[in-house]
């Protein structure tokens, strides 16, 4: 299986770090470190992140240097 990174996810979304960010209720720097691969989230923002892009926790790669 193929894992998709989050810049990718948030890109194909077409919004901004800033609108994932909010949604999240993190800061738009930590959402930064995660989608460069600087930080890992806990479970749960993991799987909150995966419903808000509308996909499974395991179809993040959430260890992606991009």
């Amino acid at each position: 299986m193929i894992k998709i990174n989050l810049k990718d996810l948030r890109r194909q979304k077409g919004v901004t770090q800033s609108t994932v960010a909010e949604f999240l209720g993190i800061s738009v720097r930590y959402y930064s470190m995660l989608e460069t691969g600087k930080r890992t989230p806990g479970f749960l923002l993991a799987k909150r992140i995966a419903d808000y892009y509308g996909v499974k926790i395991d179809d993040i790669n959430f260890f992606d240097l991009k």
